[in-house]
């Protein structure tokens, strides 16, 4: 071509306000503007049909109708929405529904191209997706230029001042996005990728809309759409269960619904069964043919993509046994730094292989982590994983030691191995920090110990012990599965210390649950055993149970010379923190004996030790059984005070089994302040925790109340910390000097009554 006959080079212009700015870089290469010689007639409909049976999603159209309104007073604007999310939530049905609903308001047409950013096959390149546009366009596959920048050139050109909607679905990243945005303000233009984009969004003005699972209304509704007629022959509860094995994921949905659609011989209920081991889970939701409807190869398109080092990251984390994982234990799992952790675990957000949760804390969606678990059994080997798991176990176990020797700081502790972690374990400074922690790893703790017990390392029984006081928040017999379980990897290691552990958990329990023959037997085997292995702490925690247990001995006075053995004990080693619970213990005893003034002086001895050491965990205790003592000795305010402290430590450990003796307690004291009303509120409080817990103090307690049900009479106050309990007179706590010697005499008259049950669980 003469250079007579070439059209002036084209310069892309700038438009936007501050802060939302579109700009191309200088057109290079022979550009040319011939007429509508092109394939196709009219303006281009390139849309995919609409997705079949949407459902839901209204808050999210809302959004795309806000973000991509275009008006004459807008001429300075181009809306770009950058829509995000994990593979198969739903993205790309999301934006051709809402292209499918606007396309009228885009009379020159709509363009659209799969930019293949994570499929198996390379993704497309910017060229070739222009290409395609201009085709679409009109423009003649001869006056199509080569060379990216006469592509976007032309492309800017012929969209300017058009009114074209533009959807880029699936893309990978900015510099595959760049070249296809158009330079005109009249255009909108959506996109869709698993990268959050933020090259897009920051260099662009870009908004993001981050798109997630349906709602769980949202996903039944999906299934009874495409499942259609048959679905209203299934059960509810099936239904139900079915969108949550799903993950309310879109693309798990349709390919489960399909099936149950087809398949004339199952019901849904046949379905969940499938679906209910996650470890098959992906194999019953593959499906064969269509590689873009089979989960494992959605899942595999991001995973490809993914680095070495990255995707051993991914599959590793699928092996970590809770919910969410912080940097610290991704950091332990995968052995690396903390810093280098952080920076996998926000690349994997990034592609949204995971979902940020909070503060250095993230989740994987649940078909993910099938998928991640899946690919860490076909790639590690079984060494690799069992260590990675003992790496995250033993991360928690350090970590959980480091919270109770702030939490509880006389408490003994278990001690953990050798070191195996790269950075060290997280530590606390102070009570709240550490308490802080506990709550928000209470899941991952609990799975924690769940995988422990079934791996044949001392992690089995060490993770229970040092985990007793959040065990103890469950039913006793989902405890005992778990207790059984850590006694047999005790045994089998030939662990006489790690089998005390765990009876005295037994034994505990005996005592609390008010089982008074068990706990006798399990404390003399307790006592037997530390005198076999010379543990003096155990001789004296058995000494102190067996006090606390005495039904069933020769001798009624029994329980009085085990509580003073056990406090000579406890004192010979200096152990003053369980000195405290046994000085509380005897000033029970006392209490029981009808002797109240020696209980009143027993108990302020035990206060002052506790607050002498900072000990508020025991301090919780022996408050509760002086207020006992106040109100044998019918001081009902005084009584209140000591309870309502006792009440206000156990809450804040949230020691709930702690909570409800004081809250049964604090009804009794109202009703004898004539407030039977009150009373009432703070025994029903008690009763949903006791049913909670299957603690046979709910039978007591409803006894209190006025009735025998344990069903929904209780369950009208489910917070037992809403109720306010009014109290009378003083809520000082009892100050008193601190003890330098025992209180004169030994406790030595008969006992009419076992004692109340000890309430130290793993000292």
């Amino acid at each position: 071509m003469s250079e007579s006959n070439q059209p002036e080079r084209i310069r892309n212009s700038v438009f936007g306000g501050a802060g939302i700015v579109l700009q191309a870089d200088t057109v290079g290469g022979d550009v040319h503007l011939h007429g509508r010689r092109g394939l196709i007639d009219g303006p281009p409909r390139q849309l995919p049909a609409d997705v079949r049976g949407f459902v839901g999603r209204e808050s999210d159209l809302k959004k795309l109708d806000s973000l991509a309104a275009v008006g004459p007073d807008q001429s300075g604007t181009v809306i770009i929405s950058a829509l995000a999310g994990s593979p198969g939530v739903g993205k790309t049905a999301l934006a051709l529904h809402w292209a499918h609903r606007v396309h009228e308001q885009y009379a020159d047409g709509q363009l659209y191209v799969n930019l293949r950013g994570y499929d198996p096959l390379r993704p497309l390149s910017p060229e070739e997706a222009i290409e395609g546009f201009l085709i679409g366009l009109g423009v003649s596959p001869e006056d199509i230029p080569r060379g990216l920048d006469a592509l976007t050139g032309l492309y800017r050109s012929v969209l300017a001042n058009r009114r074209v909607l533009v959807v880029l679905d699936n893309a990978r990243d900015f510099g595959q996005i760049l070249p296809l945005l158009p330079g005109s303000p009249s255009c909108t233009v959506i996109v869709t990728s698993r990268n959050h984009m933020s090259d897009l969004v920051a260099r662009t003005g870009a908004s993001r809309l981050i798109v997630d699972v349906l709602s769980p209304n949202e996903a039944e509704a999906l299934l009874r759409e495409i499942i259609g007629g048959g679905c209203a022959e299934e059960d509810p509860q099936d239904l139900a269960e079915l969108v949550r094995l799903c993950g309310y994921l879109p693309l798990a949905l349709r390919i489960a619904a399909e099936r149950a659609a087809t398949d004339s011989y199952s019901t849904i209920a046949d379905l969940n069964g499938e679906l209910t081991t996650e470890r098959h889970r992906l194999d019953a939701l593959t499906t064969h043919g269509d590689e873009s409807t089979d989960i494992r190869c959605v899942f595999s398109w991001s995973y490809r993509s993914l680095a070495p080092e990255l995707a051993r990251t991914f599959r590793l984390l699928g092996l970590h046994p809770g919910p969410d994982v912080s940097v610290g234990a991704a950091a332990a799992l995968i052995d690396v730094r903390l810093t280098d952790a952080k920076r996998s675990l926000e690349m994997l957000a990034s592609a949204h292989l995971l979902e940020r949760t909070g503060r250095d804390r993230f989740q994987f969606h649940d078909l993910l982590r099938a998928y991640a678990a899946e690919l860490a059994e076909a790639n590690d080997s079984p060494d690799t994983r069992d260590d990675a798991v003992r790496r995250v176990l033993d991360w928690y176990l350090r970590v959980a030691v480091n919270a109770s020797q702030v939490v509880y700081p006389n408490r003994r502790l278990v001690q953990p191995g050798p070191q195996r972690l790269t950075d060290a374990p997280l530590a606390f400074d102070g009570r709240d920090q550490a308490l802080d922690w506990y709550a928000a790893e209470r899941a991952n703790l609990l799975a924690a110990i769940q995988a422990a017990v079934v791996m044949p390392y001392d992690l089995g029984w060490k993770l229970p012990v040092v985990m007793t006081d959040l065990l103890w928040k469950q039913r006793w017999e989902n405890v005992v599965v778990i207790l059984d379980k850590a006694l047999t990897i005790a045994s089998d290691l030939g662990d006489r210390e790690g089998e005390i552990c765990i009876i005295e958990n037994f034994a505990d329990h005996a005592l609390d649950f008010e089982e008074w023959d068990d706990a006798t037997e399990y404390f003399s085997r307790i006592l037997l055993a530390a005198h076999e292995i010379d543990a003096p702490y155990f001789v004296g925690w058995a000494l102190n149970g067996l006090g606390c247990s005495p039904r069933g001995l020769d001798r009624v006075d029994a329980a009085t010379s085990y509580l003073n053995q056990a406090l000579e004990s406890f004192r010979a080693t200096a152990n003053r923190g369980a000195e405290a619970t046994v000085l509380a213990n005897i000033g029970n005893v006392l209490r029981r004996q009808g002797r109240l003034a020696d209980a009143v002086t027993w108990c302020q001895h035990s206060l002052s030790v506790c607050q002498a050491i900072g000990d508020a965990w025991r301090e919780a205790w022996t408050e509760r059984v002086l207020g006992m003592v106040y109100l044998d000795l019918d001081d009902v305010d005084e009584a209140m005070s000591h309870f309502v402290r006792a009440l206000t430590i156990n809450r804040e450990f949230d020691n709930r089994f702690d909570s409800a003796r004081t809250l049964t307690c604090i009804g009794d004291a109202l009703e004898t302040a004539g407030q039977r009303l009150e009373a009432n509120q703070a025994w029903k409080q008690a009763a949903v925790i006791f049913e909670d817990l299957g603690a046979p103090q709910l039978k007591t307690v409803t006894t209190k109340i006025g009735h025998h049900a344990t069903g929904s009479a209780h369950r009208e106050q489910r917070n037992d910390q809403d109720v306010a309990i009014p109290v009378g007179g003083s809520q000082q706590n009892v100050i008193t000097a601190p003890l330098t010697e025992a209180p004169p005499g030994e406790v030595n008259q008969e006992l009419d009554s076992p004692t109340t049950p000890n309430p130290q669980v793993d000292d």
